[in-house]
C-alpha cells in the first residue's frame, strides 16, 4: 500500500487494506458482525468509523473489488481539525462466533501515512 498525504481540511476516502503480516485477512460479510477503524495522528486518537451506524462514528464500507480492504470515508469537517503528524489506523474486526485472548475482535494496525499541513479555508457568504 502506498502512503497516503492527507492535507488538513481535504475530503479523503481511505482505502485500508488488512494484513496478517503478509497475509491478506479476507473480510467475509457473513463472517463479521461489525468492523471499527480508529484513526491516530501519532498518539492522538483523531477519528473513529464504523461498518454499522454507531453514534460519533463515521462511516467505512467493504471496498467494492478487494476482499481485505476496508474504504474509510474523511470528511473535510473531521480532517481540518487533525494535527500534522504520522498518520495510523487501528482496525478492529469483530468476527461472528470467534473467540480471541482480548474478546470477539482482531485489532490490525497499520501505519498509512502522513497528515500534512492543509491550505482549505472556511469561506463565509
Amino acid at each position: 500500500m502506498a502512503e497516503i498525504l492527507l492535507k488538513q481540511g481535504e475530503d479523503l476516502l481511505l482505502k485500508v487494506d488488512i494484513m496478517e503480516g503478509t497475509t491478506p485477512v479476507v473480510l467475509n460479510p457473513t463472517s463479521i458482525n461489525n468492523i471499527i477503524a480508529v484513526l491516530f495522528v501519532g498518539s492522538q486518537e483523531v477519528a473513529k468509523y464504523s461498518l454499522n451506524a454507531l453514534a460519533g462514528h463515521g462511516s467505512l464500507e467493504y471496498h467494492p473489488t478487494q476482499n481485505n480492504s476496508i474504504n474509510i470515508i474523511v470528511e473535510r469537517a473531521q480532517s481540518k481539525n487533525f494535527p500534522v503528524g504520522v498518520l495510523k489506523v487501528v482496525t478492529l474486526v469483530q468476527f461472528v462466533d470467534a473467540e480471541f485472548p482480548d474478546g470477539k475482535h482482531k485489532e490490525y494496525t497499520i501505519a498509512i501515512g502522513r497528515v500534512v499541513k492543509g491550505e482549505s479555508k472556511d469561506i463565509i457568504i
